[in-house]
């Protein structure tokens, strides 16, 4: 939890190549859903960790970075960077100290080209300052096509009555 991420690209080497080392020009769209759709959305953020068999209220939101412990029941939004447990979850503690959370919400590196960035990703200070100084020489934000994927799914011939 005190690495820059949880997700499996930090420390297995086949998710080591990001978008355009597999091949991917584009990357696949941000999970986007709209607020005018017919159903109750649930807002989950970027690098978001939400372990086995947790419930999650209809119509909260689980803010970025934010880690989600099992079976844990979720009645309120989480702040990012926020760790809940328990049932109802209530915040355990935060990944990171206020100042590394701002850091991290103002760079939103999730949504960065890390490709020919050199840097530990169980070293937080430092990959954000390696992040932080490459695109300060050249602009790597990538652009994400937004999807509502409840609306795709629920507009597929599986659906259809």
């Amino acid at each position: 939890m005190n690495w820059l991420t949880a997700n499996p690209v930090a420390y297995t080497n086949h998710h080591f190549g990001l978008f355009s080392d597999i091949g991917i020009e584009n990357p696949p769209g941000r999970l986007f859903f709209d607020e005018t759709n017919a159903h109750v959305t649930t807002h989950i953020g970027n690098d978001v960790w939400i372990g086995a068999d947790c419930l999650l209220k209809p119509g909260i939101r689980i803010s970025d970075g934010a880690v989600v412990a099992a079976r844990s029941i979720v009645t309120k939004d989480v702040p990012p960077f926020a760790v809940v447990g328990g049932a109802p979850a209530r915040i355990l503690k935060y990944r990171f100290d206020e100042k590394t959370i701002e850091r991290l919400l103002k760079l939103n590196w999730w949504t960065l080209n890390l490709n020919n960035i050199s840097f530990r990703w169980d070293d937080v200070d430092s990959a954000l300052e390696a992040i932080e100084d490459a695109l300060s020489q050249d602009d790597r934000r990538l652009t994400f096509k937004p999807v509502d994927y409840a609306v795709a799914i629920l507009e597929t011939e599986a659906f259809d009555l």
